[in-house]
């Protein structure tokens, strides 16, 4: 089962929320303006299905890199 735009956005939101978290890093990656990804942090827009691809790979590679570090 794929997850929805909530569940993107949660995961997103989870990841900001940490302190290396930062919204800037994750707007360059999609290829966004920062205040795009807050206004998907404060659910006031959704990222469209190219934008939640590409933060499900982005946070697939950082959830990698914490195991690694681990």
């Amino acid at each position: 089962m794929s997850p929805t735009a909530k569940t993107i956005v949660a995961d997103l939101r989870a990841w900001c929320a940490v302190e290396r978290g930062r919204p800037a890093r994750v707007a360059q990656i999609v290829g966004v303006n920062p205040s795009t990804v807050s206004r998907w942090i404060t659910d006031t827009r959704s990222p469209s299905l190219d934008e939640g691809l590409k933060i499900m790979a982005f946070l697939r590679r950082e959830r990698l890199k914490e195991k690694r570090r681990a």
